[in-house]
C-alpha cells in the first residue's frame, strides 16, 4: 500500500511539475509576443497610453519601462532567475493592466489598447480583460505553488 502511495504521489508531483513548466513557458511566449507587437507598432500603444493619461509622464517613458520589463520578466521566467518573486510581480503588472484597462473603460475611450501592437489587435474590452485575468491567475498560481529553485540546468530536464 505504502509502495502504490509513493507512486502515486511521484506521478502527481511529476505531473505538477509538467502544467508548471508548460504554464511557465505561455506566460513567457505571451510576453515575448507583446514585445514584438509593441515594437512593431509602438504608435497604438502610445496613444493609448497618452489617451488614458493616469499617469503624468511622457508616453515613451512609459512605453519604454512596460518594454523592458516584460523582456525582463520573459528572460527571468525560463532562467529561473527570482521566479518567485517574478511571479508576485508578474501577477502585479497584470492586476495593474487591468486597473488601466478599467479605467480606460470609464472614460469611454476605444477597445484597442495597444497591448500587441499591430500584432495580435483587439477589439473586445471582454477579451483584453479575460486575458489579463487569465494571465494574472496563471501568474499566481505559479507564485503560489512554486517551491524548487530551478537553474537553466534543471529547466530542461
Amino acid at each position: 500500500m505504502r509502495l502504490w502511495r509513493n507512486r502515486v504521489n511521484a506521478e502527481h508531483s511529476s505531473l505538477n511539475v509538467l502544467i508548471t513548466r508548460i504554464l511557465q513557458i505561455i506566460l513567457s511566449i505571451v510576453l515575448i509576443l507583446s514585445i514584438v507587437g509593441k515594437l512593431i507598432d509602438p504608435k497604438s500603444t502610445l496613444e493609448f497610453i497618452v489617451k488614458v493619461g493616469i499617469i503624468d509622464f511622457d508616453a515613451r517613458i512609459i512605453f519604454s519601462f512596460v518594454i523592458f520589463t516584460e523582456l525582463l520578466l520573459s528572460l527571468f521566467i525560463p532562467l529561473g532567475i527570482f521566479r518567485k518573486k517574478i511571479f508576485l510581480f508578474q501577477f502585479l503588472l497584470y492586476l495593474l493592466f487591468l486597473m488601466v484597462i478599467i479605467v480606460s473603460i470609464i472614460k469611454g475611450f476605444s477597445s484597442d489598447c495597444g497591448c500587441f501592437g499591430s500584432l495580435f489587435p483587439t477589439d473586445s474590452w471582454v477579451l483584453i480583460i479575460s486575458k489579463n485575468i487569465l494571465l494574472g491567475i496563471i501568474s499566481f498560481y505559479l507564485h503560489l505553488n512554486y517551491k524548487e529553485t530551478f537553474t537553466i540546468e534543471t529547466f530542461w530536464k
